[in-house]
């Protein structure tokens, strides 16, 4: 038998890649495929570990170069992620704002509808007569189980101050060009929600919706503006 002279290392075949090599370069792919730093720092982490491996124990550890490339790629796709992350929420930013904004508007809408209606109701039952004054209309409306107080406070608002006016003293005639009741103009300064006496609701352009308001008046012609002397509380 022949005896192998002393001294000289025995290796086994080298292996073509080791597993924390591959699976670090697999972390590093889907890092600029599809899930960003999720997978770059797993890639990064275990791309280092598998090169630490390779070097420490040559050449059976196997892989060093797929550890390398997953390294590079996994520090390429971090810092992408960390680029492009600001981007995407400067852009989504404004998007859900107006999103936001656009179902509060719709919120206060139906909300400005059920006060029309159930206005309405009221003044059927008492003669086609729709209260003759404002004061506490909000509170006759809860107190015959009709609504419930928070449609009295817009989605827009901190709920200080009132949001709705409704205009009294009229009879059901059911004009569409009626105002019965409507937002404060003060919580959109692009456009205000006007309910009419036909219950139709609109959300009227700012400058026209001003020009409605201020032709309002009471049946005896007395000029009606109380979003003039009591405004909402209109929040940030």
């Amino acid at each position: 038998m022949t005896e192998l002279p002393r001294n000289e290392p025995v290796y086994g075949p080298a292996e073509p890649g080791s597993g924390l090599a591959i699976t670090a370069f697999v972390f590093s792919l889907l890092s600029l495929i599809c899930l960003g730093p999720l997978a770059a720092i797993p890639g990064l982490v275990i791309g280092i570990i598998a090169i630490i491996r390779a070097s420490a124990t040559p050449p059976t550890a196997g892989g060093k170069g797929f550890a390398i490339a997953a390294v590079a790629i996994s520090g390429a796709g971090l810092l992408l992620s960390l680029l492009t992350i600001p981007l995407l929420i400067g852009i989504m930013l404004p998007a859900l704002g107006q999103a936001r904004q656009s179902a509060q508007r719709l919120q206060d809408s139906a909300d400005l509808r059920m006060m029309a209606e159930e206005l309405t109701v009221y003044a059927i039952d008492h003669g086609d007569q729709y209260p003759e004054t404002a004061d506490g209309w909000q509170e006759l409306l809860i107190s015959r189980g009709m609504v419930t107080a928070d449609i009295f406070t817009s989605a827009r608002t901190d709920g200080i101050g009132a949001d709705y006016f409704f205009v009294p003293g009229a009879t059901v005639d059911f004009e569409s060009t009626g105002v019965l009741v409507y937002q404060d103009p003060a919580i959109d300064p692009d456009a205000t929600l006007i309910g009419f006496r036909d219950a139709h609701i609109e959300n009227i352009p700012q400058a026209e919706a001003l020009r409605i308001l201020a032709g309002l008046t009471l049946p005896d012609g007395t000029p009606y503006a109380p979003h003039l002397l009591e405004p909402s509380g209109v929040g940030p």
